[in-house]
């Protein structure tokens, strides 16, 4: 195959191992994809294969409209698709993956190699043995994962098999990602610029969503269900934070520890003397299932943004839900409901006027949804008052 070109898949299945041979152009990408309206499958069983379709380290390529399963060499679960080193402007879409170990790699290695322009579109993966997309170790930046649907492993405990994973990265979007499952972290992005955005986040193995850089947003989530008891969302890195529209549950793990924490907010153990680190959190719902020590960790050196408002706390311990230093420097430890619903903690923090401690979410938090099924803005008992939006769209 040539720049330009595409080739076609009539419907069937296909017992082979693809490999590409050369790159694409930016205006002229090599396409591989199945004929519109047919079902192709590429199938591994009984070839002794450790993937199905390698990109090597070729830029400017294309894969559309297949089925790929059962890839299996030297007694393990190989990936369904796999780019080695610095692979630029990949697109893939409309596939659909199983019975492999890892769907989606792109391994990037090396300090200098960088794969951009990835986009990862309209992918459904299940019955696979690892995580579900994994970019790294090495650098990875612009790139768009949107509309895809990971189904894990319901059982054990392993910080590699992560559902979406990025080990080093810039300009991140995660967006409409439907992920159940894996033994790791539902979303963990070691990224800067970053956003997860109407996600669906359950039945993890640790962490829900876990955003390690700078400059990141949560928009319209649902994450809840650490096996462990983990926190459900930990934010360590530098600010800005935003999270907004988003139901946040889980944690309970020992009190006293970082894992009793629903969410963390900055890097545990961050000192007040280190650069200021600002968060937004507007419309969320966030709910403890367990007498917990603290529902959210906030930072020292973090400071909540005067945006800050509209929120709802649960925690079968009312009396401690969290605590921050104000903009001028002072702290309010522990923050309790009562503090919460007196307006004490608004007029402390200048922000937070309309959020509030609501017991009644407590036995069965509402869901959020939309007609399509994504996570939508607000749960419809809340008794804060319904948010404007804020910020971008």
């Amino acid at each position: 195959m040539r720049p330009g070109e595409t080739i076609y898949v009539r419907g069937g299945v296909y017992h082979e191992q693809l490999t590409f041979k050369r790159s694409g152009t930016p205006d002229a990408a090599i396409t591989l994809a199945g004929f519109p309206g047919e079902s192709v499958t590429l199938d591994g069983a009984g070839l002794n294969r450790k993937s199905c379709l390698s990109l090597e380290s070729f830029d400017d390529i294309t894969v559309r409209n297949l089925n790929i399963r059962d890839f299996y060499g030297d007694g393990v679960r190989g990936f369904g698709i796999v780019g080695w080193g610095a692979t630029d402007r990949i697109t893939l879409r409309d596939i659909n993956l199983s019975l492999v170990g890892t769907p989606i790699k792109f391994a990037a290695d090396g300090v200098s190699k960088v794969s951009s322009g990835i986009v990862i579109e309209n992918i459904t993966a299940r019955d696979y043995t690892g995580g579900g997309i994994d970019l790294g170790p090495g650098l990875v930046e612009d790139v768009v994962i949107r509309r895809v649907q990971l189904y894990g492993v319901t059982s054990g405990n392993d910080t590699a098999s992560d559902a979406v994973a990025v080990e080093h990265g810039s300009r991140v979007l995660v967006e409409d990602a439907l992920i159940r499952g894996h033994m790791g972290d539902g979303v963990d992005l070691k990224a800067d610029n970053a956003t997860v955005r109407r996600a669906d986040v359950r039945d993890f193995g640790r962490n829900g969503l876990k955003l390690w850089g700078a400059n990141v947003t949560v928009d319209g989530c649902w994450v809840s269900g650490s096996r462990a008891g983990l926190g459900a969302l930990i934010l360590p890195g530098a600010g800005p934070f935003v999270v907004r529209n988003s139901v946040i549950l889980g944690g309970g793990g020992e009190s006293g520890t970082a894992s009793s924490y629903t969410v963390e907010l900055g890097r545990y153990g961050a000192a007040a003397t280190e650069p200021i680190a600002r968060a937004t959190l507007y419309g969320n719902t966030f709910h403890a299932d367990k007498n917990q020590g603290v529902l959210i960790y906030v930072a020292p050196n973090v400071r909540l943004d005067a945006a800050s408002d509209y929120n709802t706390y649960y925690s079968p311990r009312a009396e401690a839900l969290l605590g921050a230093n104000n903009s001028a420097g002072k702290n309010m430890y522990p923050v309790s409901a009562a503090d919460i619903n007196s307006g004490a903690w608004a007029r402390f923090i200048g922000a937070e006027r309309h959020s509030r401690f609501n017991p009644n979410i407590a036995a069965s938090p509402p869901a959020t949804s939309t007609p399509n099924g994504a996570p939508g803005t607000r749960p419809a008992t809340s008794p804060a008052v319904r948010p404007r939006r804020i910020g971008s769209p």
